[in-house]
């Protein structure tokens, strides 16, 4: 009996480890050298409130802990800010080359936020509004509008294959809540039918009963 005892001991510390590992999350982030000595800050997208940070060192930061319900974040470095779902497990994201991956949300929204032809948007947008352009007011207006909705219609277009696949979870809600904000064609009738095919996740968070 003794003998059975000491051999449940070991089995007990791994399914104890394992199910604290289940929430855990680790972010893993590269930057340019020019973030060196800045912190780094992780806010809940819904919440407005910061729940983790460190500080950049050699271009590089990381971030570790625990989400039982994982939501959409931002992080904060250097001036500059890239979103991502916080969910368990290994996440790899890059500001040099606005990169995402590493889980099955992360790598789902990466293909609509980060997609080459959005970030070509999003690189022309930045850089209108940076003030180093010597083109009348009014040209870089229309420009800014005219990038403005190239940068909406191709994120639409990725949205509505995506959303498909995300109706369950933390992803779905704001994939929704975007595509109801920026598609002009998007009626209550549609969103009605979204939320039929959609779970309790989804339903219930406080973006979309808003």
């Amino acid at each position: 009996m003794k003998n059975r005892f000491n051999l449940l001991i070991p089995l007990l510390v791994v399914l104890l480890a394992s199910c604290g590992n289940s929430h855990r999350y680790v972010v893993d982030a590269v930057c340019p050298a020019s973030f060196d000595g800045h912190t780094a800050y992780l806010y809940d997208a819904y919440a407005n409130v910061a729940t983790d940070s460190a500080e950049v060192r050699n271009g590089r930061f990381r971030l570790k802990g625990s989400v039982s319900d994982p939501y959409m974040g931002y992080l904060f470095v250097g001036g500059n800010a890239m979103a991502l779902i916080v969910e368990p497990g290994h996440i790899d994201i890059d500001f040099s080359h606005r990169t995402l991956s590493g889980t099955p949300m992360n790598d789902d929204y990466a293909s609509i936020e980060y997609a080459p032809a959005v970030s070509q948007c999003v690189a022309q947008i930045e850089q209108l509004i940076s003030g180093q352009s010597d083109l009348p007011a009014a040209v870089l207006e229309r420009r800014y509008d005219s990038l403005m909705l190239v940068q909406d219609s191709l994120r639409l277009a990725i949205e509505q294959d995506v959303v498909s696949r995300n109706l369950d979870n933390v992803l779905g809600v704001w994939l929704i809540y975007d595509i109801s904000s920026s598609d002009k064609t998007f009626t209550s009738a549609r969103l009605d039918s979204l939320l039929a095919l959609s779970g309790e996740v989804v339903r219930r968070h406080p973006i979309i009963k808003e």
